[in-house]
């Protein structure tokens, strides 16, 4: 992700926009692709709405902000950038390839055991620190195939000045995920996120499948997620000039999203089962329950058995809001700057299944309401540039939001 940064329109009128994300599409090349409305209303603004290709191929990529650059990762690896487009209407938009890619031979296991196990390797995620003297060190996590163990790791890696390198740049290794997990058991769904500031680094890691099998785990108390000596399920502090490592909080499931605020908040958004994807404000030695507790329940059932209480997410902090059914969270920023006045300092929440971005308005630490905007797009990464909100899609298409003050 990311980089810190009317008139009041009815329900209907949102809602009429949302049909038209979903109805409206045209015709490229052997596949249909979903054409947004060039304008939604919400309940503060209208939205003008620009959207471009992704570079072909590109899946569940992650996208941060490098001074006037756009920053993407692909799944597989590959890094491309871009000029922000001017503000102008129907402005081009070029991505380039960058001369070196992330090692995550995700290639090699699908050929060795099949497509359907390239979920558990690729990019989590991307950040882009940015120095005083005008350089940038990029940061990465991805998971990692280990051909001697026949197992994948979480790695998080650094390019120091990324913007300078060439084909020969390199990746320092920063940390690594120890046990190196069996394919049959790895973190679940691709979850992992990553921020950085003032020197200090906050790692979301997923918790490995069996995590996930409440048929299957026993007491919970035992699962990965709950024991504070490995670092699956938890948020890890990394001191970049150190490399000390600490378990800042446990309990968590699928990290989607991660934002570290300007006052110093934290919050995560995670995946929950069947229902319960949750935002979290994140407290230090919290324990947010993951696999005891959750608002969500067992895929064939309609409990969560390893709950003694099912529903209720009792004995552990609480999330600040909770989606039920789920709608697929991921990632999430603040708008910290004036530019969105009417929305500064509030969260935009993106969704997979949903297909909405989610306006989420804060008054002491709790939420006051979440408004949809739905966008018609299974919705990846969100960063905010210049007054303005870019959105990166599952399927090649990169979105960017901003008020339409001349109807306002």
């Amino acid at each position: 992700m990311r980089s810190p940064g009317g008139k009041v329109a009815s329900a209907l009128a949102v809602t009429v926009c949302a049909a038209a994300a979903l109805v409206l599409w045209r015709f490229a090349g052997d596949a249909l692709e979903p054409m947004p409305p060039k304008r939604i209303d919400t309940s503060a603004y209208r939205l003008h709405v620009d959207r471009w290709p992704l570079p072909a191929g590109t899946r569940r990529a992650s996208l941060a902000i490098a001074g006037e650059d756009l920053v993407l990762a692909s799944n597989d690896g590959s890094l491309y950038r871009a000029p922000l487009p001017t503000p102008g209407r129907d402005a081009p938009l070029e991505w380039a390839r960058l001369p070196f890619s992330v090692p995550i031979e995700m290639a090699i296991l699908e050929r060795k055991y099949g497509p359907e196990w390239g979920i558990a390797l690729g990019m989590r995620d991307i950040f882009v620190d940015e120095r005083p003297d005008g350089t940038a060190d990029l940061y990465l996590l991805y998971g990692v195939y280990v051909h001697a163990g026949d197992c994948i790791v979480t790695r998080v890696g650094r390019i120091p000045g990324f913007l300078g390198q060439g084909p020969a740049a390199r990746i320092e290794t920063i940390y690594e995920t120890a046990p190196c997990l069996p394919l049959v058991n790895a973190v679940d769904r691709a979850g992992g996120r990553l921020t950085v500031r003032d020197g200090q680094m906050l790692v979301a890691i997923g918790t490995p499948q069996d995590d996930s099998r409440p048929q299957e785990m026993g007491d919970p108390r035992t699962a990965w997620a709950q024991q504070w000596d490995n670092p699956f399920g938890k948020v890890l502090r990394i001191d970049l000039g150190s490399r000390a490592v600490s378990y800042h909080t446990a309990g968590h499931r699928n990290p989607q999203g991660l934002f570290w605020s300007e006052d110093g908040r934290v919050w995560l958004t995670e995946h929950g089962p069947r229902g319960g994807d949750e935002l979290n404000l994140l407290r230090a030695g919290a324990n947010y329950g993951w696999p005891a507790v959750t608002y969500g329940t067992d895929y064939p059932r309609f409990t969560w058995p390893p709950s003694q209480q099912p529903g209720r997410h009792a004995g552990y902090e609480r999330p600040v809001h909770a989606w039920v059914p789920s709608v697929g969270i991921s990632q999430l920023v603040q708008l910290e700057s004036a530019d969105f006045g009417r929305w500064q300092g509030d969260l935009l929440i993106l969704s997979l299944k949903g297909q909405t971005l989610y306006r989420v308005r804060l008054e002491d630490d709790r939420v006051v309401f979440a408004e949809p905007i739905p966008l018609g797009h299974r919705l990846r990464d969100i960063a905010v540039a210049e007054g303005r909100v870019y959105v990166v899609t599952d399927f090649d298409v990169l979105i960017r939001l901003e008020p339409d003050y001349a109807r306002d």
